[in-house]
């Protein structure tokens, strides 16, 4: 797997994740109960979450755009 492929698989996992997490929720085979969705909480402790999101897709993003500049390179 090259690191393109691994980048969009985990673009795409990330902000279906952050949809899911933030309206749904999450829930864990061993926890009680559901994690409940991110617009619940108090508006002072969902930043993190989303945040956390946020910086991994756009690092995906980034990394996705870094290999597409230096592939452009590679063939002129």
């Amino acid at each position: 797997m090259t690191i393109k492929r691994y980048a969009d698989l985990f673009i795409y996992l990330n902000s279906i994740g952050l949809v899911v997490h933030l309206f749904i929720g999450v829930g864990g085979k061993n926890s009680k109960g559901l994690l409940p969705s991110l617009l619940s909480l108090d508006h002072r402790y969902i930043w993190f979450p989303i945040a956390t999101y946020l910086v991994f897709f756009t690092l995906s993003a980034l990394t996705i755009l870094l290999m597409k500049y230096i592939e452009t390179k590679r063939n002129k």
